[in-house]
Order: structure tokens, then sequence, then C-alpha cells
């Protein structure tokens, strides 16, 4: 019998199922002490409809690389993923190489399409085939997985939950000022059309100055948010990490890769840097996205990763309620920039 446990797998499903049928001890595959183990055979129903998804490939992959690229199955921790693999369906899945049977390009391919067609042919009434591929509520199949989706990268965020917001202004600022502009000032971001504001926020200080493109003596405001309710974001950091294919039906794995691949490739869009004076038209792909989500998903907004370091944005939609502390004053000293070859 070979151990494994709830630390090896990063999919919710796997690790409920492990966390029901389980023992405490230490995982052979992760080494893990003390933690839920359970004989790895009894995985082998969330691994064998996998099998569907590939075809034997002499230049191929391993079949525990391939989950790992489509879904981020596996821990990073997992000193062997083929081993485990052999240890869940058998040993002759240890050494055998395959391939994809489909490439899953066809909503890719139409998001391309889609960002030409509203950034430069038709920006209010995008062409019906190209639209209905993509975000057609109407097509049943792309639609209640999309939103199934959607429902699983949801977070609440709650009450007392802070966070930062940098404004750049060499005159004093209030905090009546800080939070979301008026729609007479609503310029156009990276979420949300001009005229329309959204309120934009950072999980910590450091994020907050460099969203705001300071230069060096930069006069900076930053106030700090702190949440009087509950919300629900959709988080768009990791999705392939955070979504869970186990909860979906075999028969739609095919429509669930290629959705996920598309969120994936929107939430790259979210947080690609992009050139101010291009901005107007650049951002406009993602501001359809965001009012998508924001008619269509019932959350109060989205998180994504910043463009500058390791931060977090969250962008909230409509009016939250927050506490807003006094904007503290600071003056940029040194930028520091990277940069290619």
């Amino acid at each position: 019998m070979s151990l494994c446990c709830i630390s090896c797998f990063h999919d919710v499903v796997i690790r409920d199922f492990i966390g029901k049928d389980h023992g405490n001890g230490r995982c052979g595959h992760c080494q893990t002490t003390d933690i839920f183990t359970i004989d790895a055979e009894k995985l082998s129903q969330f691994f064998e409809p996998f099998l569907g998804l590939v075809e034997e490939s002499d230049g191929g992959n391993s079949l525990s690389n391939i989950l790992q690229s489509l879904f981020h199955m596996f821990n990073n921790q997992v000193e062997n993923k083929d081993r485990l693999i052999a240890h869940i369906l058998g040993e002759e899945y240890r050494d055998k190489k395959y391939k994809l049977k489909y490439h899953y390009q066809e909503h890719l391919d139409g998001w391309e399409e889609f960002k030409n067609e509203i950034k430069h042919k038709n920006r209010f009434f995008p062409e019906k085939s190209m639209y209905s591929s993509l975000f057609d509520i109407k097509d049943d199949d792309f639609d209640g997985d999309f939103f199934d989706m959607i429902e699983q990268l949801k977070i609440d965020y709650h009450e007392e939950d802070k966070f930062y917001r940098a404004r750049i202004n060499e005159s004093l600022l209030t905090k009546d000022e800080m939070g979301m502009p008026p729609k007479e000032y609503a310029s156009a971001g990276r979420a949300n059309p001009i005229g329309i504001p959204y309120l934009y926020l950072s999980n910590n200080k450091s994020t907050c100055i460099a969203e705001v493109r300071p230069n060096n003596t930069s006069k900076i405001h930053i106030s700090e948010f702190t949440l009087l309710k509950n919300v629900s974001l959709i988080d768009l950091t990791n999705p392939r990490k955070k979504m869970s294919i186990c909860k979906f039906e075999e028969g739609h794995y095919n429509n669930v890769i290629s959705i996920l691949n598309l969120i994936e490739a929107l939430s790259r869009e979210l947080s690609i840097p992009v050139r101010p004076e291009s901005s107007n038209i650049d951002y406009i792909p993602t501001q359809f996205l965001c009012e998508f989500l924001k008619s269509f998903s019932k959350c109060d907004g989205i998180i994504f990763e910043s463009s500058f370091g390791s931060g977090l944005n969250f962008v909230f939609f409509l009016e939250v309620d927050f506490t807003v502390s006094n904007p503290i004053i600071h003056r940029v000293t040194r930028i520091t920039h990277e940069y290619n070859p």
C-alpha cells in the first residue's frame, strides 16, 4: 500500500475525499508527517477519466506532466509525480508518454479575433458569430461550464479586511478624496470604461504606490480601506490552480479545458503592463471582460496580479462600505527599473 496525503494535491474535490476517508500518518510522496493520508489506489476514480483526454505518443509527455500543465493537479512538494500516478493508476502508466487528443485553441483564437474586433472594427455591435462563440449566455454548454468555473474562483473577503489606495497629488488630499471617483472624473482604466467609476485597491502599500507609476519626488497619498461588510470577489490570479476539474462531468472536460485556457488568457490580459499612450485602446478588451463579469456573475469585483511585482490588485465594481483612513503622505525617493538585454 502506498500512502499519499491531502497536501499532495491542489484539487479541492480530491482533498475533500482524502479528508473524509483517511488515516493519519506520514505521506510517502511529499514526506509530510501527521497528516490525512489515503491509499493512493483509492484515488483512481478521479484519474481514470483523464485517460480519455490523451493518446500514447513516443514524442509525448508523461501523464503527470500533462495533468500538471492542464490543472496544476499536484503540489510541488510531491517528489516524483510519475511515481504517484503509477501508485494511483498502476505501474503501466509510470513510463508511458502521451499527447493531448485536442489542441483546445477554439476559445483562445476566438478571443484574439474578438479583441481585434472591438478595438478596431465594431466596438458596440461585434459580429454575431464571433461574439456568440465567446460571450453569448444563451449557449448552454459555454454558459453552464463558464459560470460554474467562475463560481469556483469566487472568494469571500470579510469585515475588517484591509486594502490600500494611493494617489499622486502635490496638494493635501482628504480621506473623502481617496475613494471611488465621481463618474464625471472617471477616466478609462484597466477594468472600467470611461465615465463608469470602479474602485482600485491593492493588498499592500508597495503595490498601490507602483500602480500609480510615480516619478522621483512624487508626493503620494495612501489611505487604508477597511471593509465594513463581507464581499464576494472573483480571484483571477491563478485559475488553473484554484479550479477543480473533478467538479465537472467527464463529458464536459474538453469544453472546460478550452474555457480554462480562455480564463487564464483573460487573467494575463489584466496583468500585462500597458503603455499609457495606448491604454485607451488596449484597455477595451479587459473593460469588456469586467463589464461582462459585473453583469452576469453576481460578484462585487475581481482580483488580479499586479504588473508591478508580486502584489494583488482589487477592483470593486460598485460602492462598497469601507472605513477610509486619513491619507498618509509619502515622498518617492528612488525608482528602480528592470529591463531585458
